[in-house]
């Protein structure tokens, strides 16, 4: 609290709002998802996601504009919260929007290449999985 003391009637409603922001980490009217972050909250719309990658407890978010950020939830908890089809689990490090994929490629294993030129490695354990969300008949 910066060393500074509050009076308790403020002091209550700060922890009771921001218990509803953390009740609030997915929006799925506005499909944005709030992420305490290095900087504080923010706001992130979902659909500017193009991936996310698992570190060890940490998840490190890539954003269309080229932005990262490094977030203290498991990939497990992405998963959970962005239930929308857009993104698939392609990898137990890699959750992709599915909305930035640019092509598939199954020579010398499967792989994604999203539109940023960056590619992604299908597991073998998901492959089939991964076919059938995007509609291909394997």
């Amino acid at each position: 609290m910066n060393g500074r003391i509050l009076p308790v009637n403020d002091y209550i409603t700060n922890k009771i709002i921001t218990m509803q922001i953390l009740k609030l980490h997915f929006d799925q009217q506005n499909n944005a998802i709030l992420l305490f972050t290095l900087f504080g909250k923010e706001l992130i719309d979902a659909n500017k996601i193009v991936r996310i990658e698992a570190l060890s407890n940490y998840s490190k978010i890539y954003l269309s504009n080229g932005k990262s950020f490094v977030i203290a939830k498991v990939l497990r908890w992405f998963e959970d919260k962005l239930t929308c089809t857009k993104f698939i689990r392609v990898h137990r490090t890699h959750l992709i929007n599915k909305s930035f994929m640019h092509s598939y490629s199954l020579h010398h294993g499967a792989k994604i290449i999203l539109q940023n030129g960056e590619i992604i490695s299908v597991s073998r354990r998901k492959e089939k999985s991964v076919l059938m969300d995007l509609h291909v008949a394997a």
